[in-house]
């Protein structure tokens, strides 16, 4: 295998077999995208759930894909409303065994007139900025940016 790719997982059983497949095939390229509520959404409504994706495939991750609820999630920290808070939570989110940290969701951010994801690679941050575009029509932009980083991987791209 490649590359793999995992989004939401639903119960503790789907975290566990990920792992296991992740563990048994080796792969080494491996994108969790921990979606952990379904759009629009704002409370988790499994923290243990969220726990076991953070102990369990944090430390298998080549690359995490978190939106700023996620990364807060999986850092333990506030949601992030500044730059400087989205990094802080991509520092803690490596700390904790993934190897590339990509926080998504910078539009969110207060005041934020431009939209802003954080790359961080355990030891250097990139700030990803553009121009800020109004739409309702953003649904499942997460799952294809991590989609299309596991594709580029599986192509022997580098993850940058």
């Amino acid at each position: 295998v490649a590359a793999a790719k995992s989004g939401m997982l639903g119960s503790p059983y789907a975290v566990e077999l990920t792992r296991e497949f992740i563990a048994s095939y080796r792969v080494k390229n491996y994108v969790l995208d921990p979606v952990m509520v379904c759009k629009g959404a704002g409370e988790a409504l499994n923290p243990e759930l969220n726990q076991a994706v953070a102990a369990k495939l944090l430390p298998l991750a080549e690359v995490v894909t978190p939106n700023l609820f996620e990364a807060s999630q999986l850092s333990g920290l506030p949601e992030a409303t500044t730059l400087e808070a989205m990094k802080e939570t991509a520092r803690v989110i490596a700390s904790k065994g993934a190897h590339t940290v990509f926080v998504k969701g910078g539009a969110k951010l207060a005041g934020a007139a431009k939209a802003f994801d954080v790359f961080y690679d355990g030891n250097d941050f990139e700030v990803l900025e553009a121009e800020l575009l109004k739409t309702n029509w953003t649904h499942g932009a997460g799952c294809t940016t991590s989609a299309a980083i596991a594709a580029g991987l599986a192509r022997g791209l580098s993850v940058r």
